[in-house]
């Protein structure tokens, strides 16, 4: 088993490839990276979450989240990412920091833990949308929160 991945061997990878390379390395707190399918956006993800881990950037009290709008992409990611740190002494410690799932799933988990703040105290009660049975709860008109109660 290695002892960890370092980040020129992960720089060393992508040398070829500055633009990726960029992605990476970046150090912005935000960044939004859009390309076609096939582009090899998941592989440069996985890859900026092992520079980060290589570089000590996240604290063990911190967490990444992964979001995709598919279940299909979501297990793609979760695949990639246990490729990566399976062969390393990293592997127990990264599964636990990093969370991979799509919009709905990320979305009920809040529900399941938070749910109760707005009147949700079962989510398995959420089935399917009724209309006579909607309860909007809105803190202003561009933020608006529509739940359906089974």
């Amino acid at each position: 088993m290695k002892d960890k991945i370092t980040s020129s061997e992960i720089v060393s990878r992508f040398s070829q490839d500055p633009e990726q390379l960029a992605v990476i390395t970046n150090n912005n707190n935000r960044l939004i990276v859009e390309a076609s399918a096939g582009y090899g956006k998941t592989f440069t993800m996985v890859s900026m979450i092992s520079y980060w881990f290589a570089i000590n950037k996240i604290p063990e009290n911190k967490f990444i989240l992964c979001l995709s709008f598919s279940v299909s992409a979501a297990n793609r990611m979760k695949e990639s990412i246990s490729e990566v740190f399976f062969n390393t002494s990293q592997f127990n410690k990264t599964t636990g920091q990093i969370w991979t799932t799509n919009f709905h799933g990320f979305c009920r988990m809040v529900l399941k833990k938070y749910g109760y703040l707005i009147g949700v105290n079962d989510i398995n009660a959420l089935k399917s949308i009724d209309p006579e049975k909607i309860h909007s709860v809105s803190s202003s008109d561009e933020v608006r929160l529509t739940l359906v109660k089974g």
